[in-house]
């Protein structure tokens, strides 16, 4: 999805999820930045890759999210 839009993208705020039931309602959970459902270090880079090819008047500003959840879940 970020390589299908990346074009189409002008800010990022990146938050992990993690999909619950199983992936059999739309039902999801912030997770820690890297334990999410999608490698959050494949999205940066398409969206690193994107913002390097644009000039310096529309790079992709990027805001993380809160890092940690304030709930964790155990595993």
């Amino acid at each position: 999805m970020a390589k299908d839009f990346a074009p189409r993208i002008y800010f990022a705020h990146l938050r992990a999820t993690q999909i619950d039931d199983e992936g059999r309602s739309i039902s999801f959970t912030e997770s820690d930045h890297l334990d999410g459902d999608v490698s959050m270090i494949d999205v940066l880079r398409v969206m690193l890759a994107e913002s390097a090819k644009r000039d310096d008047t529309w790079r992709i500003p990027f805001r993380p999210d809160h890092g940690q959840p304030h709930v964790r879940r155990h595993r």
